[in-house]
């Protein structure tokens, strides 16, 4: 067997890391575009426990019945759960999940950093979901290179009027249609007027990878659960 130079074997090597660091490359420069490509080639499908979500905000509520006269079992005849009642468990705090950019995310109580790091920030100045006025959310476009997952709102360009958004609060399911997307200054503060139907209005920065201006989307709530899911 013919024994080969150390020479050779330097060739080989620099080819080697010459391959690996062009591969470095091309995925430092793929990832920031990563979300972009999977919304476009494989779709991000949501979870069981988002899915369960959007099919209790695509189902219509039917009236509570008046309780008067209406016989109330004793704990002894009340119906025990069956199989077909295991569904995906609900979440354990408040979420926003828009299944057209397949985004689900756990919603944070004010706009600190590190919260945002986390969820998507909703404005302590603004309504609760589901109430009389404006709910402001904000969310990050792209967060960092490592995970891009974290960009919460990199897809909200994609989002058109009639897609839908579903917001889990305090126990209850929200449903609100997407109305209109626009560009807006960072000093317009227009997002908090209030609407003539209550509404949600989903904020981010624009372009990509820049401050320079706000994305933002509003959708009007056009149904909720009429009590608390469990």
């Amino acid at each position: 067997m013919k024994a080969h130079s150390p020479a050779y074997w330097r060739k080989k090597l620099l080819k080697a890391l010459a391959l690996i660091l062009i591969l470095a490359g091309l995925i430092f420069i793929t990832l920031p575009f990563y979300p972009a490509i999977r919304y476009y080639i494989w779709p991000q499908k949501i979870s069981p426990q988002a899915e369960e979500l959007v099919r209790l905000a695509n189902t219509p509520q039917p009236p509570i019945p008046p309780t008067e006269g209406i016989p109330v079992p004793s704990p002894s005849e009340t119906p025990t759960p069956g199989p077909s009642s295991s569904k995906p468990g609900l979440p354990e705090g408040p979420m926003i999940v828009i299944p057209q950019i397949g985004l689900e995310a756990r919603i944070v109580p004010d706009l600190s950093w590190n919260n945002l790091m986390a969820g998507v920030g909703h404005d302590p100045l603004s309504v609760n979901p589901g109430e009389d006025g404006v709910c402001v959310l904000y969310g990050h476009r792209f967060l960092n290179w490592v995970d891009p997952s974290t960009g919460y709102f990199y897809l909200l360009d994609k989002l058109e009027p009639g897609d839908i958004v579903v917001i889990y609060w305090e126990g209850k399911v929200y449903r609100y249609v997407v109305r209109e997307s626009k560009v807006i200054e960072p000093t317009d503060h227009s997002i908090y007027e209030k609407r003539e139907a209550p509404t949600v209005v989903l904020v981010t920065c624009t372009p990509l990878w820049t401050d320079k201006y706000r994305l933002v989307v509003s959708a009007e709530l056009e149904s909720q659960t009429s009590q608390p899911v469990q």
